[in-house]
């Protein structure tokens, strides 16, 4: 398997771990945020309570939808990221990272 592939595939692997975090730390906190916020949203907009009205009810469950969705994203990119860097550093300890030359480098333009 070439490097790149290498990376590839342990990045995907990060990315699965970082889902895997959402769902065990993220999917309720981004719910009980949202919806928090929702709520916030009408009461700010109605200027008062929030009653047990149609429009409160789905600005929360908008609000919780959104929260898990940014929370579900925030976890899957800081998994890759952190998937390609364990990546490269596997990639280094076994010795099959491209080296350069870098005063071969410095004078090619």
């Amino acid at each position: 398997m070439d490097r790149q592939k290498m990376k590839r595939t342990i990045g995907r692997l990060g990315i699965l771990g970082g889902l895997a975090a959402f769902l065990a730390f993220g999917l309720l906190n981004g719910a009980l945020v949202g919806g928090t916020v929702g709520l916030d949203t009408w009461s700010y907009m109605s200027g008062g309570a929030a009653g047990s009205d149609i429009g409160p009810r789905v600005m929360t469950a908008v609000g919780m939808i959104t929260g898990v969705m940014i929370t579900g994203a925030m976890f899957g990119t800081f998994g890759l990221a952190a998937g390609r860097v364990a990546g490269s550093f596997i990639l280094a300890a076994d010795g099959t990272a491209v080296k350069t030359d870098t005063a071969k480098t410095a004078h090619t333009r």
